[in-house]
């Protein structure tokens, strides 16, 4: 059996990381709360309720940030003739946040990009539709999909 977020064959824990139960290996088990331990013989097999979610065909909208967040954010700044300390007092933001952003050394959550889309009446939040499913994200061979997987598909699809 797979470890469900690196991919791993190995001996799996059935763990609670960030309130999501997942079968993981003995690696990734010390990311959460271990509740138990999978017998190799018999696979965990997961309630109804997950496996219609998790195998669903249909495409999963999700909200990304744009990749020119930084860019867009300092163009926007400069046109209101501002400076990052004003726009962070402005926000109810740290400067230092907005200088990581703005300079592109770290990507803003989703509240703080909807306070600088509101702000500066700019777009930063685009949906994305997820296809759920290996054979859609062309992972041929597969019979799911690990993290690693979404976040190289994710990887692929920026632009």
């Amino acid at each position: 059996m797979n470890c469900d977020m690196c991919g791993k064959e190995d001996q799996l824990f059935k763990t609670e990381i960030e309130g999501t139960m997942m079968n993981v290996c003995k690696n990734c088990a010390s990311y959460g709360k271990v509740v138990g331990r999978l017998a190799i013989e018999q696979p965990f097999i997961e309630p109804e309720v997950e496996q219609t979610i998790i195998r669903s065909s249909k495409p999963i909208p999700i909200e990304i940030i744009v990749t020119n967040f930084a860019s867009l954010i300092k163009s926007a700044r400069e046109k209101k003739d501002l400076k990052q300390e004003e726009v962070a007092k402005l926000i109810n933001e740290k400067e230092s946040v907005l200088h990581h952003v703005e300079s592109g050394k770290s990507i803003p959550d989703l509240t703080l990009a909807r306070k600088l889309e509101k702000f500066f009446s700019i777009k930063l939040i685009e949906q994305y539709v997820d296809q759920p499913t290996a054979k859609a994200a062309g992972l041929k061979g597969k019979e799911g999909m690990t993290l690693a997987d979404v976040a190289l598909i994710k990887g692929n699809n920026r632009r």
